[in-house]
């Protein structure tokens, strides 16, 4: 029987095949044996830190019937979104100050709700025929009708991001039915009264904490 070369197998032209895990001529190596190929292991990403309950349920939980309203940014929020989140604020003041609120939080269901949609259906359609199209935009009451107990805003209508626009209501229905609001304010506001403060904010640029 023939002695095989040290070098490698005999091809069929006569010459060495390359074993596993050498070069080709152009210098490429062999797929590994078993055709495994190493891939990059990327990093792990640190979980996010939870956080703790929002200012309404903590008020919802303690009992509370009246005092500020603090909102907390969501997650990833761009600069627009906190402009916008602002003038929430600032239109809710003003009604507050004006007397134009609900004496208390309502819950908003039933003709109420039909009616507060009715209402931001037909801003968005006149924007429309003005030619001053909310695009990806909503129309978000100012404030939400759970503060004023009507359908038609007393601050006027906002173009909100959908998605500030829903974590506003969502945190302003955590607080409990009948609470009355005090002051509106921003997680993070630096007139915030001492007893309702998170003790982890502040941690934004005081350029964009100050109240305008």
């Amino acid at each position: 029987m023939p002695r095989r070369s040290g070098a490698g197998s005999s091809s069929p032209d006569g010459g060495d095949r390359p074993r596993r895990g050498s070069t080709d001529d152009g210098g490429t190596p062999q797929r590994p044996s078993g055709g495994m190929l190493a891939r990059a292991v990327s990093p792990i990403s640190p979980p996010r830190r939870r956080r703790r309950p929002g200012h309404g349920a903590r008020q919802r939980q303690a009992g509370a019937t009246s005092g500020p309203v603090i909102f907390r940014m969501p997650r990833d929020h761009t600069p627009e979104m906190e402009d916008q989140a602002r003038e929430y604020v600032n239109a809710a003041n003003k009604a507050l100050d004006e007397g134009r609120l609900a004496p208390g939080r309502v819950t908003v269901d039933g003709e109420l709700e039909r009616a507060k949609e009715r209402a931001a259906r037909n801003e968005r359609n006149a924007a429309e025929d003005r030619d001053e199209s909310y695009g990806d935009k909503v129309a978000a009451h100012l404030p939400d009708t759970t503060w004023s107990g009507t359908a038609e805003p007393p601050g006027g209508w906002g173009r909100h991001d959908g998605r500030l626009n829903s974590s506003l209501g969502s945190q302003s229905e955590k607080y409990p039915e009948g609470y009355q609001p005090t002051r509106f304010y921003l997680e993070g506001d630096d007139d915030i009264p001492a007893e309702h403060r998170e003790p982890d904010s502040g941690n934004d640029p005081p350029s964009r904490r100050s109240r305008r």
